[in-house]
């Protein structure tokens, strides 16, 4: 039995370090964000961690609004792109609340 607790807190460690790790590329998305949309690579970068978020994303919304939020970001003229990153990012924090039981709003 003790074998099946340390593995639930490995898993729990686990799921907060990726927790951590898709915060860390949605602050990221927000810096490639402020460029200009004209800038070299910024578009591709931007996609590839929202990419990345959509295949570790602890469940199905979070991998949704990556995908969603890839489209606009594409689309220069959008005006979704905050609203989507937005929901991206509260979200992201919801389930890392959730994998760690932890009350705080961590960045």
């Amino acid at each position: 039995q003790s074998h099946d607790s340390f593995a639930a807190m490995d898993n729990l460690r686990s799921r907060a370090r990726i927790g951590v790790a898709l915060l860390a590329s949605v602050k990221d998305i927000e810096e490639l964000l402020r460029l200009p949309p004209g800038v070299p690579g910024r578009t591709d970068k931007v996609c590839a961690l929202l990419n990345g978020i959509a295949r570790l994303a602890p469940h199905g919304g979070i991998a949704d609004l990556a995908r969603k939020l890839s489209s606009e970001v594409r689309d220069v003229d959008s005006r979704r792109t905050n609203t989507y990153l937005g929901h991206l990012k509260a979200s992201l924090r919801e389930a890392r609340k959730s994998a760690t039981g932890a009350n705080e709003s961590a960045p």
